[in-house]
């Protein structure tokens, strides 16, 4: 995998569609500190579970975020409104997110590098959610078989992000486009190599 030609063209996309990739995710940000603010707690257990159910709420404006941006990349015709798609498979996408919680939490309680392993194989199933798979249980065996030769590659790819990450208090407005973007076109080649449509 050409990790330095997905960031070059990372950055290409980046600097022609700067706002139009960083405006969706701060409305989807926003729509998530309103909702910690709203129903947060001074009971820590009580605002565990909330945080818990606010980020199964906000999933489908994530899964709507990578396909806006997939759609993007790809230069395919797309509406604004394509990030609230998703809720109209709420179930589908929420169950993505519960399995996905589940698998990566008990494979952590064997220890913490098998959860880490885990966490690296199912990376790519909101993605292919975004693409339009449906079945929760499918899109994270697909990403497992994607990710499969590619887990230790994929690492190395978001830790050469660490000095950008670095400085996000001061350059937020470009580092997060910029790493979703370069995430997205991660995708795109595995999707290349593994033949999947």
């Amino acid at each position: 995998m050409d990790r330095k030609k997905i960031k070059e063209q990372a950055k290409e996309i980046v600097n022609k569609n700067l706002l139009n990739i960083l405006m969706p995710y701060l409305l989807i940000t926003l729509i998530t500190i309103f909702l910690g603010y709203l129903f947060s707690s001074p009971n820590e257990e009580v605002d565990l579970a909330t945080n818990f159910i606010i980020s199964i709420l906000i999933y489908p404006l994530n899964i709507g975020l990578l396909a806006f941006i997939l759609k993007k990349i790809r230069k395919d015709e797309f509406d604004k409104s394509l990030i609230f798609k998703f809720y109209s498979s709420f179930l589908f996408v929420s169950g993505l997110f519960i399995l996905t919680s589940i698998f990566i939490t008990l494979w952590t309680l064997l220890l913490i590098i098998p959860g880490m392993i885990a966490a690296l194989s199912y990376n790519m199933a909101p993605y292919l959610m975004a693409d339009g798979n449906k079945d929760p249980l499918a899109c994270l065996d697909t990403s497992k078989k994607m990710m499969k030769g590619y887990k230790w590659d994929y690492l190395k790819f978001i830790l050469s992000f660490l000095g950008w990450i670095l400085t996000i208090i001061v350059t937020f407005w470009y580092v997060i486009p910029y790493i979703l973007v370069a995430d997205a076109l991660y995708y795109e080649e595995l999707k290349k190599i593994n033949k999947i449509d």
